[in-house]
């Protein structure tokens, strides 16, 4: 047991704390000599023998007396992190900064434990979230997050119900964390970490989350994001034709270059961005997938209300992307420029977006990609670790991409993402079969020429064919180009698979057919179904409401108009029949049954009826699904 526990020092005091049960004194003089809080509160208690001081519930005995130790030997008594949080909690409500200081850069933070960094995570961003922040708050918040980050997938499985108490703000920033952590150990798998993200924001996939994620990020204000800026400020603007690039400057910690470029007889000028080679890109890999969200500001504009774009980059390959684009743009009329961009790196939707390229087969090719956008699907093409056994799933995302997207393709939306593909691998089958497949590709002027140069290509030997790409890392073991020994045996290859292609088609239309008829079938089935509910129904009632013996509605035959059901009727009745009147009037009977029971037998010998014509009907589907399954 802790030696200050249940323990009350200076007896003598003229202070009493009321804690929980108990009473804890302390040294006026020393509280006054120590504490600027306790010099406020014991403003003219001189005359006062004894001050009687209640403090919040949260406050243990404990805690208090650690704090009264501290204050009369300045020396911090050794305890676990649960009671220096206490304490912690104690010196922010005593306003003892020296204390909190000295508590969070010589405890807290070297003895963070992944079983209680979320206490003091959740303490200090309650603390950032009311200004003014003090410094130290800072340093703990980030320190707490980052060490969260690096045992994230500890903390979303084992204090998931925590997190989701957690306000937002404080939970986005300890996914982001966790993602950036992600991108910087290439290594680590956060397919876990992923899932329960998706749980917390009610995600039905991880494309629903990635649509989610942009749908936040593209409605949000470009004031309100807290950006991070740059200025970039050309003098003596040139001329004619020109290329420029502006100094290394860091956003979210990674280097990146602004270029601008323009050629006079375009009329144009474009704005870029690349991310470049530099020790202080925090560990994130060359080929991470990085996307930003960024608004760029030309001279003085007015950026309020404005929307921030996305846009996906992979790390470190220096490839240039464009992200504003001034037309029409008269060189003459401009002497100086200036161009600021605000950004950030989106760690949470390059992670999904990452994550989507390392398995794609259970995302992207079972999922809907109509807002799925092109840029995205461009930098998974591009993607040195996209994860698909060989080249012929990539040309079939690409048609499945094409035939779902929402708006009309032109030939500038399809000839980029095709020059991703690597078509020296994709098979002469799928070659062929994405012609039919894919009929918006085939309108394409850029898929005709390399359809067509491919088909010539083929028919040559390996040695004397070019090699235009290399296969993908993720490709199966011993991946080979298709090659064929003479022009003959590539033409027989050529024509097979044409017709096979042709008897696929067929037989696939025959098999729609079928199951198309099946379902009618299934339909005729349920409606026969339902109607020999409804007869056992109506005439369990009949036989509650009438004296009738009751009968089989299979075996029993039906009747071939109202004259034959009267008689039927009359027979089963057990009430007599009166004689015929004299005189020679018409015959009349008395019936022991009432109207309603009468018109429910009616109604059931009309279902009987309905019931035969529908067994006629079932019988003749059947026998035609027998003789479609026999032509089959």
């Amino acid at each position: 047991m802790n030696p200050l526990e249940n323990q009350s020092l200076n007896l003598d005091g003229e202070v009493v704390f009321a804690v929980e049960n108990d009473t804890i004194r302390a040294n006026k003089q020393l509280l006054l000599s120590k504490s600027s809080y306790f010099q406020e509160i014991l403003i003219g208690s001189e005359n006062y023998a004894e001050v009687r001081v209640l403090l919040p519930e949260w406050v243990t005995p404990l805690s208090l007396n650690l704090y009264i130790s501290y204050l009369d030997t300045g020396k911090i008594q050794k305890t676990d992190l649960f009671n220096v949080q206490k304490l912690l909690w104690l010196s922010d409500f005593f306003k003892d900064t020296k204390l909190q200081i000295s508590l969070i850069t010589d405890i807290i933070c070297p003895g963070l434990t992944k079983e209680t960094v979320l206490l003091f995570l959740q303490d200090a961003f309650t603390k950032i979230s009311t200004p003014p922040v003090a410094e130290h708050w800072k340093i703990l918040y980030h320190a707490t997050l980052d060490y969260s980050a690096k045992n994230s997938s500890f903390i979303f499985s084992k204090f998931q119900s925590v997190i989701e108490k957690m306000e937002v703000p404080l939970v986005e920033d300890l996914i982001g964390s966790s993602m950036e952590q992600n991108l910087i150990v290439a290594s680590s798998d956060n397919s876990y970490i992923i899932e329960k993200i998706k749980e917390l924001k009610g995600a039905s996939s991880l494309l629903d989350l990635l649509e989610k994620e942009e749908t936040k990020i593209l409605n949000s204000d470009v004031t309100n994001r807290q950006l991070e800026g740059f200025t970039w400020n050309i003098m003596h603007f040139e001329s004619g034709n020109f290329y420029r690039e502006s100094e290394p400057f860091e956003i979210s910690g990674l280097s990146w270059v602004l270029c601008i470029w323009s050629f006079e007889h375009e009329n144009k000028l474009e704005v870029s961005l690349k991310h470049t080679e530099l020790k202080s890109n925090k560990g994130i890999t060359k080929d991470s997938i990085v996307v930003i969200s960024y608004a760029v500001q030309i001279n003085d504009e007015d950026l309020s209300g404005k929307h921030p774009n996305l846009i996906p980059i992979l790390a470190g390959s220096n490839s240039q992307d464009i992200i504003r684009t001034i037309s029409p743009f008269n060189q003459q009329s401009i002497s100086d420029l200036k161009i600021k961009i605000f950004a950030k790196v989106e760690f949470l939707y390059s992670s999904i977006l990452q994550h989507l390229a390392k398995n794609p087969e259970s995302s992207l090719e079972n999922e809907s990609l109509e807002k799925f956008s092109q840029s995205n699907l461009e930098v998974i093409l591009k993607y040195k670790y996209l994860n698909i056994k060989s080249e012929d799933q990539a040309l079939h995302l690409v048609g499945k991409w094409c035939e779902q997207c929402p708006f009309e393709l032109c030939e500038e939306n399809i000839s980029p993402i095709l020059k991703w593909l690597r078509w020296d691998f994709i098979t002469l089958n799928t070659l062929l079969s994405s012609v039919r497949l894919y009929p918006i590709l085939k309108r394409s002027k850029t898929f005709k020429d390399i359809f067509r140069h491919e088909i010539e290509v083929r028919s040559k030997s390996l040695r004397s064919r070019p090699s235009t790409s290399e296969p993908r890392k993720s490709y199966k073991a011993h991946f080979n180009k298709e090659q064929f020994n003479s022009m003959k045996e590539y033409i027989l290859a050529l024509s097979d698979i044409i017709f096979e292609q042709e008897n696929n088609s067929f037989q696939k239309k025959d098999e729609q057919k079928l199951e198309e008829l099946n379902k009618q079938l299934m339909q005729k089935e349920l409606e026969i179904k339902d109607l020999k509910n409804k007869l056992t129904i109506a005439q369990s009632h009949h036989s509650h409401s009438v004296s009738v013996p009751s009968f089989n509605i299979q075996s029993s035959p039906f009747f071939e108009d109202k004259e034959d059901a009267m008689s039927n009727e009359s027979s089963m009745k057990s009430t007599p029949q009166p004689k015929p009147s004299i005189g020679g009037h018409d015959r009349s009977r008395n019936l022991s049954i009432d109207s309603k029971a009468a018109i429910s037998f009616e109604s059931i010998i009309k279902a009987k009826k309905s019931g035969n014509a529908l067994s006629s009907l079932m019988t003749k589907l059947q026998a035609r699904k027998g003789s479609k399954i026999a032509n089959l």
